[in-house]
C-alpha cells in the first residue's frame, strides 16, 4: 500500500515541494493543504496519513490529527531555534543577532517544542532589513527541506534527532504588537531600532501614548525634514 502523506504550505510552494518528496519516492501519495479548514478537509475526507509535513506556515496542527498520524510530524520554522514563536524575524533583528537559520523539528501539540531535527544556519548582512531577513529565512527552510527530502519521503523511518534545545523565550503577536507602543521619552537610537525590526514590517502597530490619547504614524516612513510650511505633525490620532 502507497504510503500517504499531507502537505502544508502556502499554495505556491505545494508544486516544488511535493516534487522534491516525489523525487525521493515516486509512489508516496500527497494531500495538499494551505489553511486550517484545508487540512481539517483532508484529514475528514482523504485520510488517515502517515506523515504530516509543516513548511512555514502559521497553521497550528491539533493534537487528535498529530495523534493519528503513524508517526512523527514535522514542521519548518523560518528561524533558529533560539526564536520560538511569532515574528522571529524581527526580533532577532532587533537582537542584532550576526547570524540566523531555519530550524526543522518535530511536531508537538505546544507549538515551536519538538525535538529539534536539523538547523540551515546563515549570516546575517549589517544592511539587512526585516523583510529580507524573512526571505532569507525562507530561502534556508527551501535548502533544509531538500536536504532533508530523502528521509522525509519515506514515512516509515523517523528523522534522527540532535541535541540542539528550543530558546527559552516564545514570542507571541500580542509581543510584537507590543514593541510598536513608544513611550514619549523614547531616544532616536532606540526608535530606529524599533521601527527597522517592527515598524518595517507592520506599520500600523507603531504606536504612542501622550496624555491618554494614542496616535499612530500617518504612513509607513518615519517623518524627513521639519517643514516650515503646512499642516503639522506626520502622525494621527490612532481610531
Amino acid at each position: 500500500m502507497a504510503e500517504c502523506l499531507l502537505l502544508l504550505c502556502d499554495t505556491e510552494l505545494a508544486g516544488p515541494l511535493s516534487e522534491a518528496l516525489r523525487r525521493h519516492n515516486p509512489g508516496l501519495l500527497i494531500v495538499c493543504a494551505h489553511t486550517r479548514d484545508d487540512l481539517d478537509n483532508a484529514v475528514a475526507t482523504a485520510g488517515p496519513f502517515d506523515r504530516l509535513i509543516g513548511f512555514c506556515t502559521e497553521t497550528i496542527v491539533p493534537a487528535p490529527v498529530l495523534a493519528g498520524l503513524s508517526g512523527p510530524a514535522y514542521n519548518f520554522h523560518p528561524a533558529s531555534p533560539d526564536y520560538p514563536g511569532s515574528h522571529p524575524a524581527s526580533f532577532a533583528l532587533y537582537d542584532g543577532v550576526t547570524r540566523f537559520a531555519a530550524t526543522a523539528h518535530e511536531m508537538a501539540p505546544k507549538v515551536d517544542s519538538g525535538p529539534i531535527i536539523d538547523i540551515e544556519w546563515f549570516d546575517v548582512p549589517p544592511t539587512c532589513g526585516v523583510l529580507a531577513l524573512e526571505d532569507r529565512a525562507g530561502e534556508a527552510a527551501a535548502h533544509l527541506f531538500w536536504r532533508l527530502a530523502p528521509l522525509l519521503a519515506h514515512c516509515g523511518q523517523p528523522l534522527p534527532r540532535s541535541d540542539r534545545a528550543w530558546g527559552p523565550r516564545k514570542t507571541t503577536r500580542q509581543d510584537f504588537r507590543a514593541m510598536g507602543m513608544l513611550d514619549p521619552a523614547i531616544s532616536a537610537a532606540e526608535f530606529e531600532r524599533r521601527w527597522r525590526a517592527f515598524g518595517a514590517r507592520d506599520p500600523s502597530i507603531m504606536q504612542l501614548v501622550l496624555h491618554g490619547r494614542h496616535f499612530a504614524l500617518a504612513d509607513g516612513q518615519p517623518a524627513a525634514a521639519p517643514r516650515t510650511a503646512g499642516p503639522g505633525p506626520t502622525c494621527r490620532r490612532a481610531p
